[in-house]
């Protein structure tokens, strides 16, 4: 029997094919406010929580080896409040993973130092931490999501290495952990759990090496299996359970997979019990969209997905219905990539993010952009939805050199596709020592969004 043939049993999943809520969709861009969280430009991967009085916690890594640390950040309706919850592995690609139960405590999964292992931290007026799993390896807990049961009782699935179980769920009850094993058979890239009303615990990973999304079920005592056949998924994927309990995924497309969706942000359902695949954010080679993707549902069922565009260094968020897709740009950010995390609460969206450059792609000051702002003193409000550049080269491609129309009297810097600066020119002579090739071009000293130019033979 093939490895996803057993089909979920006591759950309806099917859903209309075509769902009539694109009139409840907003048709215009939201407002977005910036704001500062942690200053500090060793921060990396993070998320981002609401408590009961609708402030935002994030929860991230901060730190250069060998001093990490798993740092939490809360707003207390005037500032942002931080506090050390425990050391952690600078081995990270996903997480921390954090949540409230019903008690208002928190519970947090994460790769803690101890042990280069799986960490656990719950938060009832102090932090209590303790190590549930390790191998010796970094890889033990790299990518983790964690979710509270009814009864306050954490559930955490994680990748437990390249070799052996792959994946691994874990249970507390009792002041016990229960552990459990899925599909040995199966390299559990960037697990992401949910449980559902009756506390059954939903799982969504992929195998890198046939580029499918895996959706599975255990319900305590038996795993069903399905396969969401994807176009060439092998990294950063998200998954959300709607109003009614189905289950709807983003991920994004490599390099693999048909022409016209590779390196693009994709959504999957299951409609009619057949599971369906959408392009949201159509990219390319020189415009990867949807790098550490997030999925949320607001009440009104629009879909919502974060994500980050490599190469033109764009913060975006798409909505829609499923099937019909807007996007728009939250903020440009001039950097290699950016880490993500993303809720909603109601209809208010908030995403924390990392902000750097080119030079330090992976450890960066944290921002927080949300459609509401909570402090009533944001940094900065970004109402402007455009992707229009503000200036452009001609000509574009180009063979000796480029000019910028009306700012040949300003200095551009210019980056390859691996983010190197190559060189500083003046806008009325741009790229004439270059090979031939795809660059990004900016004012210098300047945070706007770059200009892709390309230089040929």
């Amino acid at each position: 029997m093939s490895k996803f043939e057993v089909s979920a049993k006591g759950l309806s999943l099917a859903i209309p094919a075509l769902l009539t809520l694109l009139y409840l969709s907003p048709l215009q861009a939201a407002t977005w406010y910036l704001q500062a969280v942690d200053p500090d430009t060793t921060c990396g991967e993070n998320s981002v929580i609401m408590d009961a009085n609708h402030r935002p916690h994030v929860f991230y890594y901060r730190g250069s080896p060998p001093d990490v640390y798993l740092v939490h950040s809360s707003w207390n309706g005037s500032g942002w409040t931080r506090d050390v919850v425990a050391e952690a592995e600078d081995y990270t690609n996903g997480g921390p993973s954090a949540a409230f139960d019903q008690q208002g405590r928190i519970h947090v999964a994460y790769n803690c130092a101890e042990g280069e292992g799986l960490g656990y931290a719950l938060f009832d007026s102090v932090w209590h931490c303790e190590t549930v799993d390790t191998v010796g390896d970094a890889s033990t807990a790299d990518q983790v999501s964690l979710a509270v049961d009814s009864l306050g009782n954490p559930h955490i699935a994680y990748f437990r290495g390249i070799t052996g179980i792959p994946l691994r769920y874990a249970s507390k009850q009792g002041g016990n952990w229960t552990f459990v094993d899925g599909l040995p058979d199966n390299i559990a890239w960037d697990p992401c759990l949910l449980l559902d009303s009756l506390d059954h615990a939903h799982f969504i990973y992929m195998e890198n090496g046939d580029y499918n999304v895996y959706y599975s079920i255990f319900d305590g005592t038996n795993w069903t299996h399905d396969t969401v056949p994807s176009p060439g998924a092998n990294s950063y994927s998200s998954l959300v359970l709607d109003r009614r309990g189905t289950p709807i995924i983003s991920f994004f497309q490599g390099s693999n997979g048909p022409p016209g969706g590779q390196f693009s942000v994709w959504f999957a359902r299951k409609d009619g019990g057949v599971w369906n695949n959408y392009l949201v954010d159509a990219g390319s080679q020189t415009a990867k969209r949807g790098w550490n993707n997030h999925i949320a549902v607001t009440p009104d069922d629009t879909v919502h997905i974060a994500y980050y565009c490599h190469n033109e260094m764009l913060l975006k968020h798409a909505w829609g219905d499923g099937s019909s897709w807007h996007s728009e740009v939250v903020e440009s950010i001039v950097a290699y990539t950016s880490f993500l995390g993303f809720c909603a609460d109601g209809q208010d969206l908030f995403i924390s993010y990392t902000k750097g450059h080119w030079e330090t792609p992976y450890l960066a000051a944290l921002w927080i952009a949300s459609t509401r702002d909570f402090s009533g003193v944001a940094e900065e409000k970004k109402a402007e939805r455009s992707e229009a550049q503000a200036c452009a080269a001609t000509p574009n491609p180009f063979r000796s050199f480029a000019v910028v129309p009306g700012h040949e009297s300003e200095r551009f810097a210019l980056y390859d596709l691996s983010g190197k600066r190559v060189g500083t020119y003046p806008g009325n002579r741009i790229g004439s020592d270059v090979s031939p090739g795809i660059y990004f071009l900016r004012p210098n000293g300047n945070n706007s969004k770059p200009l892709q130019v390309v230089k040929v033979r």
